[in-house]
């Protein structure tokens, strides 16, 4: 039975599958975990976030499309490194 694993998770995974990561499974569980632990945290940024870019919005009229998809996905990248790197001071 071990061998078969083995054999599974060393040999035919990675031929078949495109861009196999052996690590995948534990990276799905850490970010699970990191979820059920600092949930709450992550959805108090992305709250915050939302109404700093609500006062924005309200201090400047309406803004180009564009400039606002933009300036969101910026936002959003601000958001995951802070998420990243409280988990790193975490562990």
């Amino acid at each position: 039975m071990v061998f078969v694993k083995r054999f599974d998770e060393y040999i035919l995974r990675p031929i078949f599958i495109h861009r196999y990561e052996k690590d995948k499974r534990e990276k799905a569980f850490e970010f699970y975990d990191l979820l059920m632990h600092d949930g709450a945290r992550i959805r108090a940024l992305y709250q915050r976030q939302a109404e700093l870019e609500a006062e924005k919005e309200k201090a400047f009229g309406n803004i180009q499309h564009s400039a606002n998809s933009n300036r969101s996905s910026e936002n959003k990248e601000k958001i995951l490194r802070s998420i990243t790197s409280c988990r790193m001071q975490k562990s």
